[in-house]
């Protein structure tokens, strides 16, 4: 299979990942314009800006101590344009939809016409819409139907994509980025947890990262209604039947690096199974018994950006000379 298309592969499944992991992020948020305190939504917002290494639209903006109510509202306006429409930003959404597409586009011959029709379809949605267009409504209900436009794409390659190298590639690329966007974001979330109030305004805030996560249902079934953080930071971490958990994610990676046999750069490869196995070690073995857990997943997120690049240089950017067969 050609580099060139394995990597659009890889990364077509990347950006659309990326997309629904935000909508789920901004549909949270949205909901919680509703009811919950100008506090509690400053943390939301900061949560999203840091989690993406980015800055919002202007310096003060998620001030809460500077918002009324209205100004607030008008706030969260701007934020969620700038982080759904706008193609400057290439964090957005658009920016992400558009980039997925250009990635199918060039990997066209391997993905069914079923795919791309669906997925050609959305883009062309979104193309038409505006924050103007949904903001006076349910804005949250935009972001429930991009997920369900993304999880309709991804259960039409299951039903119609042929179970070669380009599945594999697809599919890694789809479990690499869920694993480095929830490692990092639960790194950000233990991080500046401590700083939130002991009052509901924690409570909340770990309720809506469950949220995000898919998690409740599966957190109120095991352990109650009551959300303790620890509680809920090891379950998103280490349940290995969470499809959203770090375990389930390494593991799924884990998977399809063994069954992609050996890399065209066969030294790269190798790199990249064992820091797989590092992290799910790490995970399994060393999570139950740290004391420093914050420390613990910065290391998480930095051997899964590492995993990352291990299998660009292995399948994607390698030598020639160190070729073990061509791609």
């Amino acid at each position: 299979m050609l580099a060139r298309s394995a990597e659009s592969l890889y990364w077509m499944a990347r950006y659309l990942e990326r997309a629904e992991h935000l909508s789920l992020l901004l549909e949270v948020q949205l909901n919680a314009l509703v009811d919950r305190p100008i506090r509690e939504l400053s943390f939301g917002w900061h949560r999203i800006f840091k989690h993406l290494q980015a800055q919002p639209p202007a310096e003060g903006e998620m001030d809460s101590s500077a918002f009324s109510d209205d100004e607030s509202l008008a706030d969260a306006y701007t934020l969620a344009d700038g982080l759904t429409f706008e193609s400057r930003n290439e964090y957005s959404l658009w920016s992400c939809f558009s980039r997925a597409r250009e990635n199918a586009r060039q990997s066209r011959h391997r993905i069914s016409e079923q795919m791309w029709s669906c997925l050609n379809l959305s883009y062309l949605q979104f193309r038409e819409t505006k924050l103007t267009h949904i903001w006076q409504d349910e804005p949250q209900q935009f972001y429930i139907e991009l997920v369900e436009a993304i999880n309709t794409f991804f259960g039409m390659a299951s039903v119609s994509m042929f179970r070669d190298e380009g599945w594999d590639f697809m599919q890694l690329g789809k479990t690499i980025e869920h694993l480095q966007l929830r490692a990092n974001l639960l790194s950000i979330q233990a991080q500046d947890s401590p700083e939130l109030p002991a009052d509901g305004s924690r409570d909340f805030e770990w309720t809506s990262l469950l949220y995000a996560y898919r998690a409740v249902w599966a957190y109120q079934r095991i352990y109650g209604i009551d959300i303790e953080t620890d509680t809920a930071l090891d379950m998103l971490v280490t349940n290995s039947d969470l499809p959203n958990s770090l375990m389930y994610g390494i593991t799924r990676a884990d998977e399809r690096l063994h069954g992609l046999g050996t890399a065209p750069d066969a030294k790269a490869g190798d790199s990249a199974l064992r820091v797989s196995g590092r992290l799910k070690s790490l995970i399994e073995h060393e999570w139950p018994e740290t004391d420093d857990r914050v420390r613990m997943l910065s290391l998480i997120t930095t051997l899964a950006d590492r995993l990352h690049e291990r299998i660009a240089s292995a399948w994607f950017n390698y030598h020639t000379e160190n070729a073990a067969r061509q791609v």
